[in-house]
């Protein structure tokens, strides 16, 4: 079979790249593409708005509308918050967050994409929409089934009430008049009649529940000829005696007889359903409902709740005739023994009358024979009504006693006082006492004694008890919860003779309503495990997320306690205390348990004691949450801590070893240029220096990319600087406040291209311009600049992270509040923040630098308090040739000037040294500040410049300065450090040298330096 063609929707502004899309999508051959096409995020929506495409491919550098924007339209288009939306874009992180967050299924980065994964992730956006819609309509479904569940949980509790309303009465009136108004309640409809067939199928509204907006019909005889005639092969009649139902919605749109819609039109009726009330094959009569104000859809359910409370309705009616037939019958006999008294009365009054005057008249004894036998005959007929009205009367005796006896419920006759005279077979039962025993007894005595006394109460008084619920006790078996309802029996003046009751166990209903509770309870947080226990510390009680935690099976734990499935060895500890935890009622903390397989897991424990209806401890209630990850990540936060401080550590010995392997390595490498003439043994013991010495260095670069986490992570490709930062200026000026001015500045010369992961170096320019934004809520300057750099052997030297080379250099410049002196060494600690709670974590400067290390280059900042602060971060180029480059570098030559350099580190005086030399100056050193004094006062004549580290033991640099000037006011100073602070930047200031570099400074650097300083 041929699968449906998917739609496509490109969305970008260039007819280009829409092609190159819409090619990439037509080489897949294992699907079918419609491919639609918009130029603009406008015409994108008004497409999706007439039809929804399965897929978008939308590119987020849109002009009138960018990718975000239409995002948002999309959704509300939509109405849900998950789109089919591929988001294209130059960079990630940040803006790819932003896009799944605003609903997108993906993101891709546009340099990146090829035809195999605009396909996948097509194919995979496609199958996650389909999964979506797929999960909504499932969710529905469910929600409709529940509806309906509880709907008709409804309808059955409303039918059983009705019933046993039904069932509580034998009287006829009474029965009939709760069924129709019990009927018109339930449909909320306007009229209910209970009509009631004569034998020649006429007859009247026996019954009717009306809406008082409408004319009742009580009473009114219906004769409809439409009954007794056939129609379509039957008569309404015999349909009814089927117990087929008729349901009309609109009688004038209904294929019914002309004389039936005069008939109900003659009512006021728009809408009938008529159900038959049926006594075993006999049709008794009619359960009708009307629905008079417009025309009604009878729904399925309303018609089957209607045909159950008809049969119960025609059972209860054949109760109550039979109740009425054996009352009559009872008069009758009575009427017939009073008649045979007063017949033989009369009989004895004749024959005393006939005996005395027998003697006078044998005529009239012979005619007073005569009547005898005939008043004989007929009280021999007399008697033989009575026997059989007799034998009639004691067979519906029986059968009512029948009824009596097997009844589900229990039946109970008691007199007044409580005293039990009659039960039948069911209170037996429920009662635990045997029928014969159980004549005589008080039924108090099965009552609770939390109930006994209201019982009390309410007998004394015969107040008709309904639905009331009490506490049994029988004497053989548990407790149990029952219904009571009583009536009183009267004679015919009116006096209580006797009290009917109705018992009816609900315990299951109890049982059932208590498991209900216990478990809406649980679903709320059944994501945690959740059981129950006895307080012998026995499983009562086990859920579905205790399941999943600790692996054992709800017929596992049956009769085992906590301590047998969570704990090898039992111990008081391991458990808080049973006595505080029946005292305060609710406990918590931290336990470590085992589960099914021996793992060991560390869990939050929240106990609650859970009460009787008494208020005793019956049992608890715990719920534990598995922490053991959290514990985990928390130990693993504490190591990753030590590792940092190893890390710092590492960084201060990786700087002295390198210091030694130094000059170690280039004084191998400088004798093997110089001497190459050298025997080979010679030659090959320099080699085994130089090599042992890179492999020491490269050992300490290990070292440091453990402790300080140095890794690489993202595709590295070849990258232009210029398009990631036009693409974070386009940000700033969106999001950033009008106050601040963003500004770019680009060296007019082609900048090198980097080899890196543009989404890290797009995060590590916006973590910069978000600090920089922050650092001026008044508003201010952001400038960014880009210019190639080329670093040499002296500046490499000089700096740790530098390597020789060429260099992309870029400079991020703000205006506002500074970073203080006693706080910017410590800026690119993790954790470290000068913000306000909340509103900064202390990682964005540490990952910044993380990122420009795992690319090989370094960062330098600089800040005046109250001026603003510089970055600038350094990143290797990967063209160009060092060469071409240096050829263009003009080298400044002196006139064999003599320079007195000045450092501690002996290295770095060397340095100094030989490029000086080799450049035409002399040179002499001093280590520190004390030795640079003697030096000058010895050679002041002839000393032109001094190269001074204001750093140095014994006499730092500032000191030794002021010392030289007061010697020679017009001396000229460089002054160099690597650690220099504002202050102290600003003491040499004062001091009239305006003329630093800060270490490592290249060998250009310093020769131009020194250049300018003496021609000035």
């Amino acid at each position: 079979m041929s699968q449906k063609p998917l739609t496509i929707l490109l969305v970008n502004e260039e007819q280009q790249a829409r092609q190159t899309y819409r090619n990439y999508l037509l080489e897949d051959r294992q699907h079918t593409y419609t491919i639609l096409e918009a130029a603009s995020g406008k015409q994108a929506l008004l497409m999706c708005s007439e039809q929804f495409p399965d897929t978008i491919v939308l590119d987020y550098a849109l002009c009138e509308l960018n990718g975000l924007e239409v995002l948002s339209e999309l959704r509300t288009i939509r109405g849900t918050h998950d789109l089919p939306v591929i988001m294209l874009a130059n960079h990630g992180d940040e803006l790819a967050i932003a896009t799944l967050q605003g609903g997108a299924s993906d993101y891709l980065i546009k340099s990146k994409i090829k035809a195999g994964m605009l396909q996948r992730i097509v194919a995979r956006t496609v199958e996650r929409e389909r999964l979506n819609r797929q999960h909504e309509r499932e969710i529905i479904a469910r929600q409709q089934a529940e509806t309906a569940l509880q709907q008709q949980l409804f309808r059955q509790r409303l039918v059983m009430n009705m019933l046993e309303r039904i069932r509580q009465s034998l009287h006829l009136d009474e029965i009939l008049n709760t069924t129709a108004q019990e009927v018109r309640q339930f449909l909320d409809t306007d009229r209910v009649i209970i009509f009631r067939f004569e034998p020649d199928w006429s007859g009247e509204i026996a019954v009717e529940s009306i809406n008082p907006n409408w004319r009742s019909i009580l009473s009114t005889p219906i004769h409809d000829p439409c009954f007794s005639q056939p129609q379509e092969g039957s008569s309404y009649v015999e349909r009814y005696r089927q117990g087929r139902v008729q349901a009309i919605s609109d009688i004038y749109t209904a294929q019914i007889e002309k004389c039936h819609i005069e008939l109900l039109a003659q009512f006021q009726v728009r809408a009938n359903l008529v159900v038959p009330i049926l006594q075993r094959e006999n049709l008794w009569g009619l359960l009708v409902a009307h629905h008079c104000q417009a025309p009604r859809q009878w729904l399925p359910e309303e018609i089957e709740w209607l045909q159950q409370l008809a049969m119960q309705v025609g059972i209860a009616i054949q109760q109550s005739s039979l109740y009425e037939k054996l009352q009559s019958e009872l008069v009758e006999r009575e009427r017939i023994e009073e008649e045979l008294r007063q017949a033989q009365n009369y009989l004895e009054k004749r024959v005393s009358q006939r005996t005395a005057q027998l003697a006078s008249a044998n005529q009239e004894l012979q005619v007073a024979l005569h009547e005898l036998q005939v008043f004989q005959e007929e009280l021999r007929q007399q008697n033989e009504a009575l026997m059989a009205a007799r034998e009639l009367a004691e067979a519906e005796s029986q059968r009512y006693q029948d009824l009596f006896s097997e009844a589900p419920d229990g039946y109970l006759v008691t007199d007044v006082y409580g005293k039990i005279r009659e039960a039948n077979r069911a209170a037996s039962t429920l009662l635990g006492v045997p029928q014969s025993r159980l004549v005589g007894k008080p039924l108090a005595v099965f009552i609770a004694e939390g109930d006994r006394e209201t019982f009390r109460t309410r007998l004394a008084r015969l107040q008709p008890v309904q639905d009331w619920e009490v506490c049994i006790h029988p004497r053989i078996g548990s407790p149990f919860f029952a219904v009571l309802a009583m009536t009183c029996m009267k004679d015919s003046q009116g006096r209580p003779v006797g009290l009917r009751w109705l018992l009816r166990d609900i315990s299951d209903r109890k049982q059932a309503e208590r498991k209900i509770q216990q478990q809406a309870a649980l679903i709320d947080i059944s994501s945690d495990a959740i059981f129950v226990c006895d307080l012998e510390h026995r499983l009562l009680f086990w859920s579905q997320g205790a399941e999943r935690l600790y692996g054992w099976s709800v017929a596992e734990t049956e009769q085992k306690t906590t301590n047998e499935l969570f704990y090898n060895n039992i111990s008081a500890e391991l458990e808080p205390n049973l006595n505080a935890v029946i005292e305060k009622n609710i406990w918590y903390g931290e336990l470590e348990q085992l589960t099914k397989d021996r793992r060991t897991i560390i869990v939050e424990s929240r106990w609650t004691l859970v009460r009787d209806d008494a208020g005793h401890p019956q049992s608890i209630l715990i719920v534990n949450t598995d922490i053991t990850e959290k514990k985990h990540l928390e130990v693993q936060f504490y190591r990753a801590q030590r590792l940092e401080s190893l890390g710092t550590l590492a960084s201060g010995i990786a700087h002295d070893l390198n210091n030694i392997l130094q000059p170690i390595l280039f004084i191998a490498h400088l004798l093997r240029q110089k001497f190459p003439l050298l025997e080979t043994q010679t030659q090959e013991r320099l080699k085994m220096i130089e090599d042992s010495s890179r492999r020491g260095a490269s050992l300490v670069e290990q070292i440091l990319s453990f402790a300080c986490g140095d890794g690489e992570e993202g595709k590295r490709t070849y990258v232009q600087i210029k398009p990631l930062l036009r693409e974070t200026i386009q940000v700033a000026q969106k999001t950033f406040p009008k106050s601040i001015k963003v500004h770019l500045n680009c060296s007019r010369q082609d900048l090198w291209t980097v080899y890196a992961d543009a989404t890290q170096l797009h995060q590590v320019f916006m973590n910069l311009i978000v600090n920089a934004r922050d650092a001026m809520p008044e508003g201010g300057s952001l400038t960014l600049m880009a210019e190639n750099l080329l670093i040499d052997d002296t500046y490499s030297r000089m700096e740790l992270e530098a390597h020789t080379g060429f260099y992309v250099v870029i400079t991020i410049t703000d205006t506002g509040t500074g970073i203080a002196p006693e706080i910017i060494e410590r800026i690119f600690d993790p954790f470290f923040t000068t913000k306000e709670p909340g509103q900064g974590t202390g990682l964005g400067l540490s990952t910044v630098l993380g990122i420009v290390k795992n690319h090989g280059g370094f960062v330098r900042v600089s800040s005046t308090l109250n001026q603003g602060s510089e970055f600038k971060v350094f990143l290797p180029s990967v063209e160009g040739e060092e060469t071409d480059v240096i050829d263009q570098i003009e080298i400044s030559n002196g006139n064999g000037e003599l320079i007195l350099i000045v450092d501690d580190e002996a290295l770095i005086r060397e340095i100094a040294k030989i490029s000086l030399e080799e450049h035409n100056y002399r040179t002499i050193t001093a280590n520190d500040g004390i030795e640079a004094i003697a030096l000058y006062a010895k050679h002041h004549q002839k000393i032109d410049l001094v190269l001074i580290d204001i750093m140095m033991p014994e006499m730092d640099g500032i000191t030794a300065i002021r010392a030289l000037q007061k010697i020679n006011p017009q001396l000229k100073f460089i002054v160099t450090s690597g650690l220099a602070s504002t202050s102290k930047l600003n003491e040499i200031n004062d001091l009239g040298c305006s003329t630093f570099l800060a270490k490592p400074y290249t060998e250009t650097e310093l020769l131009n330096a020194l250049r300018n300083l003496i021609l000035q």
